[in-house]
């Protein structure tokens, strides 16, 4: 019975250097576009390497519409108010309650 020799696969890169910066060694291949990262370009998910760019596309794009300080502090203010006025009701209603049961 013989055995198959191994050989090493031909679309390895010839050096494990980085993608950006070529003058850095890699130290992991992005899962997602298969590219070789070094440290700074390397982000870990889950024990998994994915490059800058991909993390990026990844990412859900925010707009303007979605974070609007100026809008959530006129609206934020007014709710906060309201909440703590509800608060003071239901204790004032409780209050008077209590106060008519020890009559």
């Amino acid at each position: 019975m013989s055995h198959p020799t191994w050989t090493a696969p031909q679309n390895l890169p010839h050096t494990f250097r980085c993608r950006n910066h070529p003058e850095r060694e890699g130290v992991g291949i992005c899962v997602s576009c298969r590219s070789v990262v070094c440290v700074e370009c390397s982000t870990k998910v889950d024990r998994m390497n994915y490059c800058i760019r991909c993390l990026q596309a990844a990412a859900p794009d925010r707009t303007d519409d979605e974070v609007n300080p100026a809008r959530e502090s006129v609206l934020g203010i007014p709710v906060m108010l309201a909440s703590f006025a509800g608060t003071v009701a239901v204790f004032a209603v409780l209050g008077y309650l209590l106060s008519l049961l020890r009559h």
